[in-house]
């Protein structure tokens, strides 16, 4: 059964996260960052942010960067990072 009010408090933390890390800032140098999935919908039952950064030339060496920089801010357990179309992955972390 859907917790609407677990939903609202975890999307609120999860912008309270967004804006602490600058994560959309960070992710806007390798594409369009779109926010998807239950945050967007706001029918969050679990603590994890989905979003997709399109871009018309991926960088492989920008997202490893990316994850590097997010990891090492002490800030994330462990980030991975997906290009659907190329199919490399990115992962750091526990």
């Amino acid at each position: 059964m859907f917790n609407e009010d677990l939903a609202d408090n975890l999307k609120k933390t999860a912008g309270e996260i967004l804006s602490e890390t600058d994560l959309i800032n960070i992710f806007s140098g390798a594409g369009k960052v779109n926010l998807v999935g239950s945050y967007r919908l706001n029918l969050m039952s679990q603590p994890d942010i989905d979003m997709t950064v399109n871009s018309k030339s991926p960088s492989y060496d920008k997202v490893k960067e990316i994850t590097a920089q997010l990891t090492d801010s002490g800030k994330f357990q462990s980030v991975g990072l997906t290009d659907i179309c190329h199919g490399f992955v990115a992962e750091r972390g526990s």
